[in-house]
């Protein structure tokens, strides 16, 4: 994997030529599973307005109060699609996963299906017949 720095403006602006962002919304999230899923044929993302973007570039000491209660809500969205996220990842670890150790109890038969341990406890038993 290559990782590339992407220019948040220019990106901004791109979306906003392919109208999938209005004029005053900017990009906050790309669920990244959504992205690299081969089945899924859309990407979600989470947008916000540009009039809130100035209440996380204060310290929260120097929001009022009801700026505070509004980045408070907008944090809880994003870990709420965060988790989202994250709960995908762990289905896609979980399904490979699943999917190698069968592989791997695969290897273990003898062409016959038969488990190969099985198979070579029954031959030492046969042997000392």
């Amino acid at each position: 994997m290559t990782e590339y720095i992407i220019n948040k403006e220019q990106l901004h602006q791109l979306l906003k030529m392919l109208n999938v962002l209005q004029p005053d919304e900017e990009l906050m999230l790309v669920n990244n599973i959504d992205l690299r899923d081969f089945r899924k044929p859309n990407v979600s993302i989470l947008v916000d307005t540009i009039k809130n973007k100035t209440v996380f570039a204060s310290p929260p000491e120097d929001l009022t109060e009801k700026e505070l209660d509004m980045q408070l809500v907008q944090l809880m969205a994003f870990e709420q699609f965060l988790v989202r996220e994250f709960t995908q990842i762990r289905t896609q670890i979980k399904s490979v996963y699943s999917e190698l150790q069968s592989r791997k109890e695969a290897t273990d038969l003898t062409p016959d299906g038969i488990p190969k341990d099985v198979e070579e406890h029954l031959s030492e038993e046969l042997k000392n017949c």
